[in-house]
């Protein structure tokens, strides 16, 4: 599998749940390859999720993923790259924006 990522791929990972005990397999999208041997990325799910830090994705199916889905910007992890099972696909260009100006929301939170 190639080892360097760029923002908005979705990669197949074992996400552990906030417990630290479990986790499950699931689509996980990129947003910084540190360029060392780490990822950043933030959790996908399928289950309709409804707050201010989930992005319903509208392109879900030519970005790789097999059902509708919300990418959930404040479930954030870093991994090491080695940990990305597989590479699914990449979101198309409007979730693409989507998702950069919801994560730049949030960041705005911490000034």
């Amino acid at each position: 599998m190639n080892k360097e990522f760029n923002f908005a791929d979705i990669v197949l990972v074992d996400f552990p749940y906030t417990n630290q005990v479990q986790s499950k397999l699931r689509p996980s999208l990129v947003l910084l390859d540190t360029q060392d041997s780490d990822l950043l990325i933030a959790r996908i799910t399928s289950k309709k999720v409804k707050s201010d830090y989930d992005i319903e994705l509208t392109e879900w199916e030519k970005a790789g993923l097999s059902l509708p889905s919300y990418v959930r910007i404040h479930k954030i992890i870093t991994i090491e790259k080695t940990l990305a099972k597989l590479k699914l696909g990449t979101l198309q260009s409007l979730d693409k924006e989507t998702v950069q100006s919801s994560l730049k929301h949030l960041v705005s939170l911490f000034s």
